[in-house]
């Protein structure tokens, strides 16, 4: 029998939008086929959305005119859906940061912010959070009018809390302003805040309304804070939520973080225009809670014959139709936990508080910048031989192409060099050393202590890849290709150029890398993914 709707909550979470006059032709291309997917989405899936999301970057540069492009498209998203503006939900992003409004005071109260009480101080003084929150003119003057008598902002109202009365339930929505201290390309390397203050005074205020499942909103993933706000802010939202909703990766993903105190299922929603070359995708989650399960249902955008959006297969392998099924914590399922039931999609390993190496048994996670090159050398040599090994890279998609590199006169350490020599320009460490482990446990085991001895302790869950697109490589000079890239940017030019169109290269970005170093990333992104069109249009774009 199906499930009647009113035991269900759906919601339509979008991100990224970049909306600005310059790219409103192709953006229009994009969003309409999204809104006759939304359409069609609820009329033959029955997916009727409680409420939208909308994670950040509604505009560009956070200009007044773009914010009347976003006005046009949420107008039409609202009628699509059916929704009046008491159900769209809405926080900024870095896009949504005027540059041009911050001043050097500002900067500077910014760069002190070094612990957890100089931020709490700042958010609690007037003239300071007055000053902090200036960047946001464009985007206060949109939300203000746009939404007025559902959603305000300014310096006394950077967040929000709304509770709707859902499915037998009282849903906490917490719109959470990550982009507060955003003001470059050098976010990622500074770090940004939500700051404590912000974090509690949220779930307070849900908890004041008797929130029996909260769902944070915020723009900016949990590991891009600054270290103290991770032991602070992430740690207090992680316990505290049921879901976490953020964009800026610009690709979807869905993971939990879970500790013997809560557990939050994270969903990132990937960029829902970037270009009409890019992977655009949207998220529509359904939680069932009389079953106890929910479902993200992921969305990507072809820009084949006139552009249209159908089911992301590409994303998880796991996930061939495009669904990622989870079971909902025991907490919402009004029942004691099993083993079963508060299964992560994909479980982070828990950050140690003393930064210990992780626990046995949680995945490794490698340092790109310092991987245990002998370790990894001389597990591979003990875990196979010629024959096992070129079996072992044959029967896998991302190692595939290793088997071209194999020569007929490579016995087996010419060919674990070439293994290691592609994990190193490919940064497949970690998934090497998953598939090893399933292979040959025995030797993995031997050597997991070294592993983890030289292994990164995560904050927030890593994302998986975008696998690559099947077939061949199109054809591209990446000689001249390289050239152009060179000639065009400068060093920081090059930072700011990825952050804006491919933050997923920029966050492997290392201090001190040089400029030769982050074009071979760049560029390898690109040739793994088999499709340099995004790079092309972006670099016309800017040229």
């Amino acid at each position: 029998m199906a499930v009647e709707q009113s035991e269900r909550i759906t919601w339509l979470q979008i991100s990224d939008l970049h909306l600005r006059g310059s790219r409103a032709y192709d953006a229009n291309v994009v969003l309409k086929a999204l809104l006759r997917d939304v359409g069609e989405r609820i009329k033959e899936d029955e997916l009727r959305p409680d409420f939208v999301a909308v994670t950040g970057d509604l505009a560009f540069s956070g200009k007044p005119a773009e914010y009347e492009l976003v006005r046009r498209f949420l107008d039409e998203l609202l009628r699509v859906t059916g929704l009046d503006k008491g159900r769209l939900f809405l926080v900024p992003g870095n896009h949504d940061v005027d540059r041009s409004l911050i001043t050097r005071g500002a900067q500077a109260i910014g760069d002190g912010l070094t612990d957890r009480d100089s931020a709490n101080d700042v958010l609690a003084t007037p003239a300071d959070r007055q000053l902090m929150m200036a960047r946001f003119q464009g985007y206060r003057d949109f939300v203000n009018d746009y939404l007025a008598g559902h959603l305000l902002f300014g310096d006394e109202r950077y967040f929000y809390v709304r509770s709707l009365d859902l499915a037998g339930q009282r849903v906490a929505i917490m719109g959470l302003n990550s982009a507060w201290l955003s003001a470059s390309v050098e976010d990622r390397a500074k770090g940004l805040l939500i700051g404590e203050r912000q974090a509690r005074a949220a779930l307070d205020l849900a908890d004041e309304a008797g929130a029996a499942i909260r769902i944070a909103l915020m723009h900016h993933p949990l590991d891009w804070l600054r270290e103290f706000d991770r032991d602070d802010s992430a740690a207090i939202l992680a316990d505290g939520c049921h879901f976490i909703l953020h964009g800026h990766l610009h690709h979807t993903a869905a993971t939990q973080l879970t500790s013997p105190d809560g557990a939050a299922t994270i969903l990132t929603g990937g960029a829902c225009y970037e270009t009409r070359q890019y992977a655009n995708t949207c998220n529509w989650v359904q939680l069932n809670l009389a079953a106890g399960n929910g479902t993200v249902i992921l969305r990507r955008y072809s820009d084949a014959r006139g552009g249209f959006w159908a089911k992301d297969t590409l994303t998880y392998r796991n996930a061939p139709d495009g669904v990622c099924r989870f079971r909902l914590p025991a907490s919402l399922q009004g029942h004691a936990p099993s083993p079963q039931q508060d299964a992560p999609l994909r479980q982070a390993p828990p950050k140690s508080s003393t930064g210990s190496v992780p626990a046995a048994g949680m995945p490794i996670q490698v340092d790109p910048d310092n991987p245990p090159i002998a370790a990894i050398r001389e597990l591979l040599e003990a875990a196979f031989t010629p024959p096992k090994l070129r079996s072992f890279c044959q029967d896998r998609p991302q190692f595939r192409d290793l088997i071209h590199h194999f020569g007929p006169g490579h016995g087996l350490e010419d060919m674990v060099g070439e293994v290691i020599d592609y994990c190193r320009t490919q940064l497949l460490w970690d998934e090497l050393l998953a598939e090893v482990a399933v292979v040959n446990r025995k030797q993995y085991e031997r050597f997991e202590p070294r592993l983890r001895a030289a292994a990164i302790t995560p904050t927030a869950p890593r994302l998986e890849p975008v696998p690559p697109a099947s077939g061949p490589i199109p054809t591209v000079d990446r000689a001249a290709l390289r050239q152009r890239l060179d000639r065009t940017f400068d060093d920081p030019g090059l930072d700011a150029f990825c952050l804006d169109y491919f933050p997923e290269v920029y966050d492997r970005f290392s201090r001190g890398m040089r400029k030769d170093e982050k074009l071979t990333l760049l560029l390898d992104h690109f040739r793994r993914a088999k499709a340099y069109g995004p790079l092309l249009a972006a670099l016309e774009t800017v040229s």
